[in-house]
């Protein structure tokens, strides 16, 4: 006679490997609420989650009213991206920056309280503006096992220097950096700004004034990795600051400039450690 296997006559182990390849929704769609041994296991299995790319706001909705709520002391990493929006009618074009604002990250706040999940260890903001970043670091530092902060920022100088580098939590748990700059003020070289950012990795920069660099690159001397789009008015005296700035951990860098003299890269270069592996330039030199 036959003898008949059921799924949950897998090992844990191996059918925990599994539901890897399932994501959240699909998991809790598919196995919850079938006995208390799938149950367990799937909420043991979803430690991270994306809210990013999500197709559709019945998804979205099935995150935030019953996948977060089950996964509270299990979460350990957290996405959250305003790359997607819901809040507009069927045939309603929303364009600029009211697209943006109506994204996700207000709703993630209003229905989930970051505080709760003691075990989150990694928040990633993707895509996100002054009043976004805002509105979610006030919570960030009551979060007990917080480690790793990735931000992926929009703004103004006098944004990031308020929001980013006047926060101590966001100060010492950032880990990976892009910013897009939507002004061309430039930074100020305070003193107290030197090695404000000692635990940053990764550091992309899509547009920056030549006068910021040094600045910039003082804030965050043990970078990995950075890629940096750099450019000047060209009918200005191209200046720059001639102080060194050592980046000995530095192991790719990609380096983007339009207008700007060789003597400046020359600079820059001579600023790398002996772990530059990797280096790629583009661009128009004067």
């Amino acid at each position: 006679m036959a003898t008949v296997q059921v799924l949950t006559d897998l090992p844990n182990t191996i059918f925990l490997d599994i539901i890897q390849y399932l994501s959240p929704v699909d998991r809790y769609r598919s196995l919850y609420n079938i006995n208390h041994t799938l149950n367990a296991i799937v909420c043991y299995g979803t430690t991270h989650i994306s809210l990013s790319k999500i197709q559709s706001k019945r998804d979205f909705d099935y995150h935030l009213e019953h996948i977060l709520p089950d996964v509270i002391t299990s979460l350990r990493s957290i996405k959250i991206s305003n790359d997607f929006m819901f809040d507009k009618e069927q045939g309603d074009f929303v364009t600029g920056d009211r697209a943006i604002m109506i994204g996700v990250i207000k709703k993630v706040q209003a229905k989930m309280n970051l505080i709760a999940y003691e075990k989150l260890e990694e928040i990633n903001l993707e895509n996100v503006n002054a009043a976004q970043l805002k509105l979610i670091s006030t919570k960030l530092t009551n979060i007990p096992q917080l480690k790793r902060l990735i931000i992926s920022f929009y703004g103004t100088i006098a944004d990031i220097s308020s929001l980013i580098f006047d926060s101590d939590v966001i100060r010492s748990k950032l880990k990976t950096l892009k910013l897009k700059l939507t002004d061309t003020s430039i930074l100020s070289s305070s003193s107290s700004f030197i090695n404000i950012l000692p635990n940053l990795d990764y550091l992309t920069v899509n547009s920056c004034r030549v006068g910021n660099v040094a600045v910039l690159l003082q804030l965050a001397p043990n970078i990995k990795y950075l890629n940096i789009s750099i450019w000047d008015f060209p009918s200005r005296a191209q200046t720059y600051s001639s102080e060194k700035f050592a980046l000995p951990n530095l192991t790719c860098l990609i380096l983007k400039v339009d207008e700007i003299k060789w003597s400046f890269v020359e600079h820059l270069l001579k600023q790398c450690g002996e772990k530059l592996k990797h280096f790629t330039f583009t661009g128009m030199l004067s």
